[in-house]
């Protein structure tokens, strides 16, 4: 298999910045999800809440795997089956697999599906729509992007224009490919309409250069989030997150209110608002202070664009088994928290019992928490766990 040379911190199998969390303001009561089924049973049957044991990953054990729900199933794909890297370190990832399983969370239980006709490298972008799941691979001798069809259980090729390094949207009968920052340069993102195969190009948003761009889709059309892009040092305030809204029938921006935060790395439509569930903030530091704390995280209502903070937000955990988690509706994963925003409630998730001491990649299936895999470290050496946890949080209406 390939190699492919990268410096990551993992938290929850996604790949996220290396940053120190600061503090913010809010109280809230946080209990903790410690429920757990003994895993020598090896329990199939879901819980009414807290953590269950579902069945062990079908294939070798794995890091920086490729997943996505579909809606029924959580698809993983691909990964490196190599030494686990320590965190923070800069290490040569090896053994890339392109075989991957689908894990029904309403029984426990997992199921083969075709291999990827090439490896998955770390870093790819994936997004699932219509039925099949996107990959978009950059490996150190090809860029690729395929799609893998669920019913078919089949893998196809797609001609791809040249990029540099972007993530993939879902929108109906479209995909996306959104550039995550303009610092090199101004590129417009592209669209495949997957029926024809077709590239064109999106319109161009009002927000101006920018970076940490991120698009997600909401019933209400596409929201695109991002921070201007200005000198660093040498800005004059704090780099607010501005919002765009996208009406892919009509093809016109709507340019929405700043928002009051400064961060915006994931966010889930929780069937009201999108929430970026990012705890903590920031000053600016002793010079060039703000002269107060702007939050990292906070909610969007939709269509108007109203920004609020996260409501009740407590501290986050220093020392969190789960930072953050792919996907989210109501539910969402933030700094070693659940947050709920039906209840604008957050709840401590802790390790269950008998899990790998560092947790693996974590993805939402409607509202269950999915964590494969995870490290415990001996020493030096870490050895790569196969387990399967499905956390369900208290359904308070």
């Amino acid at each position: 298999m390939g190699n492919f040379r990268h410096r990551w911190h993992i938290a929850a199998g996604i790949v996220i910045l290396s940053i120190a969390l600061g503090g913010c303001t809010g109280e809230s009561s946080t209990p903790t999800a410690d429920s757990t089924t003994d895993p020598a049973t090896e329990s199939t049957t879901p819980a009414l809440t807290g953590w269950n044991r579902g069945e062990d990953f079908p294939l070798d054990a794995r890091g920086v795997a490729v997943a996505a729900w579909t809606g029924s199933e959580v698809l993983v794909v691909g990964g490196e089956t190599g030494p686990p890297c320590p965190p923070n370190a800069d290490c040569l990832a090896t053994g890339l697999m392109r075989d991957g399983a689908a894990f029904d969370p309403a029984l426990g239980t997992w199921r083969k599906i075709a291999d990827a006709p090439i490896d998955i490298s770390p870093g790819a972008s994936a997004a699932f729509t219509e039925g099949q799941l996107f990959i978009k691979v950059m490996n150190a001798d090809e860029d690729a992007l395929i799609s893998y069809d669920l019913d078919a259980d089949e893998w196809e090729r797609w001609d791809i224009p040249e990029v540099p390094w972007g993530s993939l949207v879902p929108d109906g009968d479209r995909i996306l490919f959104m550039i995550g920052s303009h610092e090199s340069g101004v590129v417009a993102d592209l669209v495949l309409d997957i029926t024809t195969g077709v590239w064109s190009e999106l319109p161009a948003d009002p927000l101006g250069p920018a970076i940490e761009r991120v698009l997600t889709p909401t019933p209400a059309g596409l929201v695109l989030t991002g921070r201007e892009l200005v000198e660093s040092p040498g800005s004059d305030g704090p780099p607010i997150t501005l919002a765009a809204l996208y009406d892919s029938d009509s093809g016109e921006w709507v340019r929405l209110p700043d928002t009051g935060q400064i961060w915006g790395w994931q966010w889930a439509w929780s069937g009201t608002r999108l929430v970026a569930p990012e705890l903590g903030g920031a000053d600016g530091g002793a010079n060039g202070n703000w002269g107060r704390t702007y939050p990292f995280g906070g909610t969007i209502t939709l269509p108007e664009g109203e920004w609020a903070p996260l409501a009740a937000a407590p501290e986050p955990l220093a020392d969190a088994w789960i930072y953050a988690a792919l996907g989210g509706g109501r539910f969402t994963v933030g700094s070693g928290y659940v947050y709920d925003d039906e209840l604008s409630h957050w709840t401590a998730l802790e390790r269950p019992s008998g899990a790998p001491l560092e947790a693996g990649f974590a993805i939402w299936a409607d509202n269950s928490l999915i964590v494969l895999g995870g490290t415990d470290w001996t020493a030096m050496e870490g050895i790569r766990s196969v387990q399967t946890w499905v956390y369900t949080p208290p359904l308070v209406s």
